[in-house]
């Protein structure tokens, strides 16, 4: 029988071979979606999930909302809280302070050589941080970090500074601290939101009081998850006390300080704090799971359409079958078998495909997705899912309609397919879809293009951003590097900044403070860049009001240059009436000399905020960066020149400003990227879909059109007869589907600060293209309809 069955099931596929090959690529290719949409989700849903008892772990974050209503939300909290947690509150169980620190870490050989390194992803960290998160050590243990000037570095670090070699033991310069190396650990999964490479443990024992600078991250290990929300509500009443009570002592500051618990494991999709590495956004994973849910649809409702169809086809041969004696089980037998071969076939071909995809897909989306994500349970359960799902709807309307019809109405070639309402109804469902997918889609296209062509208040073509080591970061080095910059350059083709202080920086500095407005105090945070007199220049960033601040700065009093944003958030009508005004940050006094425009720093995804920029001091030791205008082929290769000469680093680093701008969007480009990809195959399995609804459609009506050929009527009236039903469902299915698509795409784009408006010329493209789409279907069949001789089409008749 299954030999019979496989038989009949090949012999239909090749009578039929466009249809069914259209049928086969259309499940395969929306298969292949559904998991490729399961292994992103999962691994977008899964950061920090790796964690040991990470349902216990906490991080405490800090906001302070003030009187201008410009609050800061911050990730960091004050370095006195941990002592406090673990002092005053049982529900503590283990409590530890990180701080982020970058520098470098050199590699002394006995031959006198060194090997110098930049310390990405490394942290100052509690001795008890592996009380916290749990380890598998490679070699060495976490028994000796209690020791000062002990660091622990990840399995990839420690072959990139010491080879196949033991790192245990041996020592490492990190900057001019010598350091033992006492374990290496594991490395941490790329879906890490807390991802380190390097730890260094450090005494924080002299900030144990300190309440007045949120300086590092503090995470906290509960005995019982339950107890977050009570613990919470005690460590503000602590925050009060202490915090507070500090800022009104000191300041007469009357800003509101909240601590909040945030468990790590939901930190990846929380809102984007300051201090913090950039989120994942939960709007693009719920418009991504909700494509995968209409693409499976589609190609389901196409499925069954398919197998309708070829049912319709064979209804005289299954009533002969009928006649020789196959019994109800027997077909139940074909159906399913026949459905389950198919389904098995796609399910093959869908993973094959993801397989062939897979580099492709992890270009698009910058996620190290791999084959091991589809033997992960959800994955697996997903696929058992749709397995029965495809077999169920490929053979319920032949078994159903197949029970139902008597032997003599299938042998006259004509079978009554059910309620033609439902077919109505479901045609809507499917027009109503695509309609709205192509109308966001669109709206996607215009954002990402807004996006891209917009205007960020300054230029960074050309401009280059070395980073200079600490060695090279202040006094005489610093001034050497420079008077070699100036031999063959104008002064104002390069600027000295921060290492934090230009637009696209992943952390901003930032500062509370005061300032007058005629007698109203006005309590505000800002954000900070520490540059030289030139960098406004060089990046053409535009004068307001005011000039720039002195190159050389003797007053006691600093100068500063802030943006228009922070003129409003100080509630002056004109920029010219804050020049000469006075910040208060704390100890200091900033006397403000300038106003710039507005320039987009952050990016898009929230609105410009007060922008205060401070001379660069040139003699202290935090790291600092160089911007260079190329102007010459031969400009880059001699910065490369004088940085060798000068620094004992390997090799110059450096990036581009323009490629570091783009990184502000690189999130919203990529998923436009992928949601305009499954939005398009969306459109394409719905484009095969109304083909075969439209020919199933057309089948029912075979009798009628033949009976309306022998009576005369042309093939343009016909044409019109037939398209007229379908295009009546198409204007019911774009009056159902614009409103529902304008609300979710103005959903989707208010999570941007920055964004195009939805255009009425949207609304009509979208249904322009889906009548076309919809006109060309019906003519295909219709013609091919019209072209069979009448008498064969009533010949059972």
């Amino acid at each position: 029988m299954n030999k019979t069955t496989l038989t009949i099931l090949l012999r239909k596929a090749r009578k039929r071979f466009f249809a069914f090959s259209l049928n086969i690529v259309g499940l395969s290719f929306g298969i292949c979606s559904v998991i490729f949409i399961t292994v992103y989700s999962i691994d977008e849903l899964s950061y920090d999930k790796h964690i040991q008892n990470h349902e216990r772990i906490y991080r405490v974050t800090t906001e302070y909302q003030t009187n201008s209503g410009t609050d800061l939300a911050m990730a960091e909290s004050f370095l006195g809280i941990s002592p406090t947690l673990k002092k005053e509150f049982p529900e503590v169980e283990e409590a530890v302070r990180v701080l982020p620190y970058k520098g470098n870490i050199t590699i002394q050989f006995k031959s006198g050589n060194s090997n110098v390194f930049k310390a990405e992803n490394t942290y100052k960290v509690d001795k008890e941080f592996f009380k916290v998160f749990r380890h598998s050590f490679i070699n060495g243990n976490d028994m000796d970090f209690s020791k000062p000037n002990s660091i622990i570095v990840t399995e990839s670090l420690s072959k990139k500074l010491f080879g196949d070699k033991s790192p245990v033991n041996k020592a490492v310069l990190v900057d001019n601290q010598m350091y033992g190396v006492v374990g290496v650990i594991d490395d941490l999964p790329k879906n890490s939101d807390f991802y380190y490479e390097a730890l260094l443990s450090h005494d924080f024992s002299q900030y144990d009081d300190d309440w007045g600078n949120p300086a590092g991250f503090t995470y906290v290990l509960l005995n019982n998850s339950e107890t977050a929300n009570k613990l919470e509500s005690k460590i503000n009443l602590i925050a009060v006390e202490k915090a507070l009570s500090f800022f009104v002592k000191e300041y007469d500051m009357k800003s509101n300080i909240r601590l909040s618990l945030q468990p790590i494991s939901t930190i990846h999709f929380s809102k984007q704090l300051s201090g913090d590495a950039i989120k994942g956004n939960p709007i693009y994973l719920k418009v991504l799971i909700t494509l995968g849910v209409v693409i499976f649809l589609i190609v389901i409702f196409n499925h069954s359409n398919f197998s309708t169809s070829i049912y319709t086809e064979r209804i005289h041969e299954l009533s002969v079958r009928k006649l020789m004696g196959i019994g109800k089980s027997g077909l139940l037998k074909q159906f399913v078998v026949e459905s389950v071969t198919i389904a098995v076939l796609v399910i093959l071909i869908s993973i094959a495909l993801y397989t062939i995809l897979l580099p492709f897909t992890q270009e698009m989306t910058g996620k190290s997705l791999t084959l091991s994500h589809l033997y992960d349970t959800t994955t697996l359960v997903i696929l058992a899912t749709i397995f029965l799902i495809v077999v169920i709807s490929g053979s319920f309307y032949p078994v159903f309609y197949s029970f139902r019809n008597s032997t003599l109405t299938g042998l006259k070639g004509f079978s009554s397919l059910g309620n033609n309402r439902l077919r109505k109804f479901l045609t809507v469902g499917q027009l109503t879809f695509t309609v709205g997918l192509v109308f966001f889609t669109l709206t996607v296209h215009n954002q990402v293009s807004f996006l891209r062509n917009r205007n960020y208040g300054f230029n960074s073509d050309n401009i280059v951003m070395v980073s200079l080591p600490k060695e090279l970061s202040s006094g005489n080095n610093l001034r050497t590097f420079t008077d070699y910059l100036q031999k063959d350059r104008p002064t104002n083709d390069f600027s000295i900044i921060n290492e934090l202080s230009y637009p696209g920086s992943e952390r901003l500095g930032y500062q509370l403070g005061w300032i007058y407005n005629n007698d109203n105090r006005i309590e505000a945070n800002f954000n900070l860049f520490e540059v030289d007199s030139i960098f406004s220049e060089l990046l053409g960033i535009k004068f307001l009001a005011g000039g720039n601040f002195a190159p050389q700065q003797n007053e006691i009093i600093k100068q500063a240059v802030v943006n228009q944003t922070f003129v409003k958030m100080a509630r002056f009508d004109n920029v010219r009436n804050i020049i000469g005004e006075t910040i208060y940050a704390f100890d200091e006094k900033i006397r403000i000399v300038g106003v710039v425009s507005d320039f987009n720093y952050q990016g898009f995804q929230q609105s410009i905020k007060p922008l205060v920029m401070l001379p660069i001091n040139s003699t202290s030791n935090d790291s600092k960066k160089v911007l260079i205008k190329l102007k010459r082929p031969e400009d880059l290769k001699n910065i490369e020149g004088i940085y060798s000469k000068l620094s004992t680093m390997d090799a110059l680093e450096y990036t581009f400003l323009d490629e570091r701008v783009k990184k502000m969007f690189e999130q919203e480009t990529t998923t436009g990227r992928v949601t305009q990809a499954f939005s398009l195959l969306a459109i394409f399995l719905a484009t095969i879909g109304l083909y075969s609804l439209s020919n199933l459609i057309l089948l029912q009506r075979t009798k009628e059109i033949g009976v309306r050929k022998i009576l005369g009527i042309s093939q343009s009236s016909l044409t019109i007869l037939l398209s007229r039903e379908f295009l009546f469902l198409f204007l019911i299915s774009f009056a159902v589907a614009v409103p529902f698509a304008w609300d979710r795409s103005q959903y989707w784009l208010s999570d941007y600060a920055f964004r195009t408006d939805l255009r009425i010329s949207t609304i009509g493209l979208s249904g322009l293209i889906i009548a076309v789409i919809l006109i060309l279907g019906i003519v295909t069949n219709i013609i091919r309809s019209t072209r069979i001789n009448p008498v064969d089409l009533l010949k059972n008749e």
